[in-house]
């Protein structure tokens, strides 16, 4: 399942294209540091502040996000090599 798809499942209202588009964006910026340092980790992103969260554990990558911004909807990606990923729409 693509992210858009899982995230609308989540929130439908706030899972705007460009919203994911941001939060896509913003871990791209990102990735070359975290996959050299934080390999498999997972990163919570709320991209209307450039927020990010990054924990071994999905779920406390998520809750800390969640705790600084409880009305945001929060895109969640895992910090894997480009060669390793998965199309995702």
């Amino acid at each position: 399942m693509g992210i858009r798809k899982y995230t609308n499942q989540l929130s439908p209202k706030l899972a705007t294209t460009g919203y994911i588009k941001r939060a896509r964006q913003i871990y791209e910026r990102l990735y070359s540091e975290l996959v050299k340092h934080y390999p498999g980790s997972f990163v919570a992103i709320e991209p209307d502040s450039g927020d990010y969260f990054l924990n071994a554990n999905k779920a406390l990558a998520q809750q800390e996000a969640k705790q600084k911004h409880p009305s945001r909807l929060i895109c969640t990606f895992q910090v894997i090599l480009k060669e390793h990923r998965q199309k995702i729409d």
